[in-house]
C-alpha cells in the first residue's frame, strides 16, 4: 500500500511538470529541459543522472541489454529504473540515461504532443545534449579556454563528463566551431544564450557563439 501511495506520489510529480507545456518541440526543448534541471535541482556540470533522476524518483543503473539497446526504462518497485548498456563508454552513459529520461517522460499521457519515432528520438538527443552541454556554461567554459583552441573539445568534453563526440558536435550546434574555419568566435559578454542559433561575437583564432532562445508557450 505505502508503495503505491509512492509511486503515485512520483507520477503526480512528473505529470505536473508536463502540464506545464502546452508543446514539446524542437522550438522549445532547451527550456523543457533547463526546466526538468530545476525539477532535480541541477546545479552546474558536469550533471550525472545517477544522483540528479533520483530526485525525480528515477533510479539509474548499469545491465545486460540486448543491443542494439543503450538505454531502457521501466516501472519498477516506487518509481522507475532506467538501465544503461554496461557496454556503453562511460563517457556516453550520462548521455544515454539522460536521453531515456526523455522518452519516459514522452511516454507519460501527461506529456502534450505526439511524436513520431523519428521526432521522439531526435527530441531525446536534444533533451539529454541541452541538460549535459547547457549552452550558456558551455560558451562561459570556452571562453576560458579559448587561449588553447587545439585541446577545446578535449577539455570541455572532460569539464561536462561527455564524450569528444558529443561535445564536438555541440560546440557545431553553438556555432563554437564552424567548418573550415580554424577560429573561435566568442559571443559579447553582454550576449544571453537561449536557444540553438547563434549570432555574431569576437573571434579568436580557431568558431563560438551565442546560443540563442526561440522557446515559446511555455505555461
Amino acid at each position: 500500500m505505502a508503495q503505491t501511495g509512492a509511486r503515485e506520489q512520483i507520477e503526480r510529480r512528473l505529470d505536473r511538470f508536463l502540464r506545464r507545456f502546452a508543446y514539446v518541440r524542437r522550438d522549445n526543448i532547451q527550456t523543457f529541459a533547463r526546466r526538468f534541471a530545476e525539477l532535480v535541482k541541477a546545479g552546474n556540470p558536469p550533471r550525472d543522472p545517477r544522483s540528479l533522476l533520483p530526485r525525480a524518483g528515477i533510479a539509474v543503473e548499469r545491465g545486460m541489454l540486448p543491443p542494439p539497446l543503450r538505454a531502457r526504462w521501466e516501472r519498477r518497485g516506487e518509481g522507475y529504473v532506467i538501465t544503461v548498456s554496461e557496454h556503453e563508454q562511460p563517457q556516453a552513459q550520462s548521455f544515454a540515461a539522460w536521453r531515456e529520461a526523455f522518452r519516459l517522460l514522452a511516454a507519460r499521457p501527461a506529456f502534450p504532443t505526439a511524436l513520431t519515432q523519428v521526432g521522439l528520438e531526435r527530441l531525446a538527443n536534444k533533451f539529454a545534449t541541452a541538460i549535459l552541454m547547457p549552452a550558456e556554461a558551455v560558451i562561459a567554459e570556452a571562453r576560458r579556454f579559448s587561449t588553447n583552441p587545439e585541446a577545446l573539445v578535449e577539455v570541455l568534453g572532460a569539464r561536462f563528463g561527455v564524450s569528444l563526440t558529443a561535445m564536438r558536435k555541440r560546440l557545431y550546434e553553438l556555432e563554437i566551431l564552424r567548418p573550415r574555419s580554424r577560429s573561435i568566435h566568442l559571443p559579447a559578454e553582454s550576449q544571453r544564450a537561449g536557444g540553438d542559433s547563434a549570432g555574431g561575437g569576437r573571434v579568436l583564432t580557431r568558431g563560438l557563439t551565442a546560443d540563442h532562445g526561440g522557446e515559446t508557450r511555455e505555461q
